[in-house]
């Protein structure tokens, strides 16, 4: 039996499928074209959403307990080691939604500011982790500059530091050993920062 070819990537289609993955869909030029067709002169307003027309809605417990009877998912089941190899190939290469695309600086300073927003909203604060020696090496460099070093600053940028000094406009970072494994993404990060906020970057080795 010979089987169908997806005319994207060329993968092998099972029975009654025209495309290997949404991807393949969503890049067929034939398919852009009715979309764009379809989309065109549209009018999208954010209070057509569903949701609003549903805010501050409460369901009864009938409800729930009908919603949960009807839409069972996964609960109580777990993937076989053969459907998550499946899962996995299916994002591999071509068929994932990143493949050849990277993201722009401001894009992940968006997505970044997002998450923070996201976890104020739900946990009330953000929680940071303070290194082992990290408030122990601040106090003396208080002492050595002889100014005051504000804890866990906000960038605004989506970064917190570990320090910052408003008086002198400089930023202090303290540096344990596992930074040595990602020195790419420190020089990124640190010329982010020095880019928005024209400072001074202070690195405090921690080798204790």
């Amino acid at each position: 039996m010979k089987h169908k070819l997806c005319k994207i990537c060329g993968s092998k289609l099972t029975r009654g499928n025209l495309y290997c993955s949404n991807y393949c869909r969503a890049n067929d030029p034939e398919m852009k074209r009715l979309v764009s067709i379809q989309m065109t002169g549209r009018k999208i307003l954010w209070n057509d959403k569903i949701s609003d027309a549903l805010k501050g809605r409460k369901q009864t417990e009938e409800q729930i307990r009908k919603i949960h009877e009807n839409n069972p998912g996964m609960r109580g089941h777990k993937h076989s080691s053969s459907t998550i190899r499946k899962m996995r190939i299916g994002k591999l290469g071509i068929k994932n939604p990143m493949f050849g695309r990277t993201l722009s600086v401001l894009t992940k300073r968006k997505m970044r500011l997002s998450m923070i927003r996201y976890i104020k909203s739900t946990r009330g604060t953000l929680k940071t982790n303070v290194g082992k020696n990290e408030t122990k090496l601040l106090n003396e460099q208080e002492k050595k500059d002889g100014v005051r070093i504000i804890r866990q600053w906000d960038t605004r940028i989506g970064y917190i530091v570990d320090g910052y000094c408003p008086e002198t406009n400089t930023i202090y970072e303290v540096y344990e050993r596992y930074h040595n494994q990602q020195v790419r993404r420190d020089l990124e990060r640190e010329m982010e920062i020095r880019n928005h906020l024209f400072c001074n970057f202070v690195i405090i080795e921690d080798n204790r």
